[in-house]
């Protein structure tokens, strides 16, 4: 470990419990603002099987919750921050500037347009796309930054399945870090996020931060 080399401070805990209570327990008693995680393997199964700590941890958890890829070698230099324009990814954009103040941000966002299959033409989908554009723009005015810095923030927005879209603009783009909004805890959370962040969690090429609506 290179902690004591940066200067940081560290508690060791080792206790015989569930792993996902021990973390929780361990994270509330300490008052931590971040736990972190590291998810390193590259097969599928095994990430899903690994990742079941990480899972019940993420459902509880009301701090913003770090799954890491690699050895960091360097800090952040790319973060993406995926929106669905609700306040659950205000609250994520809002703690990605709080944490990293020097990085190359990126706002994205998908759209979709209904029955885009038997449009003919681009005009329709063009007015959806404005539209998008134009909400992306309100949402970085509502996010209620310092001045100036909704100006630096490079914004994409994409048609289609945000998933792939994501993963896909990750990968092209060197993102390092993809922060991505939480909205909410318990069971129903694995229906909100196995469309798009806990599949983002799972199989995106760069670190992940999942930041919860309480943030």
């Amino acid at each position: 470990m290179d902690l004591h080399d940066h200067g940081v401070a560290a508690d060791l805990v080792v206790e015989r419990a569930a792993p996902s209570k021990l973390v929780l327990r361990v994270a509330q008693s300490q008052d931590v603002g971040l736990i972190v995680t590291g998810m390193a393997r590259t097969d599928p199964l095994e990430r899903m099987l690994t990742g079941t700590t990480a899972d019940e941890v993420l459902r509880v958890a009301a701090i913003p919750f770090l799954v890491v890829r690699q050895r960091a070698r360097q800090a952040y230099r790319k973060i993406l921050v995926a929106t669905d324009l609700s306040a659950c990814s205000r609250a994520a954009l809002r703690t990605a500037l709080r944490y990293f103040r020097d990085p190359d941000f990126t706002l994205f966002h998908t759209f979709d347009v209904p029955y885009a299959g038997f449009v003919e033409g681009d005009k329709r989908k063009e007015a959806f796309a404005a539209e998008a554009w134009d909400e992306c723009s309100q949402f970085l005015v509502d996010a209620d930054l310092p001045d100036g810095l909704d100006e630096t923030i490079r914004v994409v927005v994409e048609q289609g399945s945000k998933g792939w879209l994501l993963r896909d603009y990750v990968r092209h783009a060197n993102i390092d870090l993809a922060v991505l909004g939480r909205h909410g805890r318990g069971r129903l959370l694995d229906l909100i996020l196995g469309s798009t962040a806990s599949w983002i969690m799972q199989f995106a090429p760069c670190d992940v931060m999942l930041v919860p609506k309480l943030t």
